[in-house]
């Protein structure tokens, strides 16, 4: 890392991308590899979040070379896990990435586009109660019967520790040719 006054960043190559992490020095942050699949690939869509006791949590969508991808998590002490359950489900890329929430309990929420059930996509949040290490099965969010686009989501927590999800909903949108 490179000190620059009260921050530290921090930078891994994972060819041809490189996650570059800018932490408070209070938040001992270190990020960890690999960042990109054994078979060659993108780190994509890079968002961090803090949590109350300090630490950085990054997340990032790992693209294959065949355009699929995986959402993972690190974090100062761990990483990286796989958030979603099947294996080259996730998007990422082109403006669609995964986006982390902390609630004050320390629990942390990973939401990302996933095409398993619904080629056209679908919103998942998957909860972690062991801040970060492993994730729940994931919940599907959009209530669509599916063939409708959902995207560009993105996920916070208020100071009372409600959970606001967002995302463009396409269900209504004129189909294109």
């Amino acid at each position: 890392g490179v000190e620059d006054g009260m921050n530290m960043r921090f930078s891994i190559q994972g060819a041809p991308a490189r996650l570059v992490i800018l932490a408070a020095l209070s938040a001992g942050c270190a990020a960890r590899g690999p960042l990109v699949p054994e078979t060659g690939g993108s780190a994509e869509e890079p968002h961090a979040v803090g949590t109350a006791a300090g630490r950085v949590l990054v997340t990032w969508g790992a693209v294959h070379p065949d355009g699929r991808a995986d959402i993972l998590l690190s974090g100062d002490d761990f990483g990286p896990v796989r958030v979603n359950p099947v294996p080259r489900s996730a998007v990422a890329g082109r403006q669609v990435g995964p986006r982390a929430a902390v609630l004050p309990s320390g629990r942390v929420l990973v939401s990302w586009v996933d095409r398993a059930r619904d080629p056209a996509g679908d919103i998942l949040v998957a909860a972690s109660d062991d801040g970060g290490r492993t994730f729940a099965d994931p919940v599907r969010v959009n209530d669509d019967a599916g063939r409708a686009g959902q995207e560009y989501q993105d996920i916070a927590v208020l100071p009372g520790g409600a959970v606001i999800l967002a995302w463009l909903d396409e269900r209504d949108a004129t189909p294109l040719d």
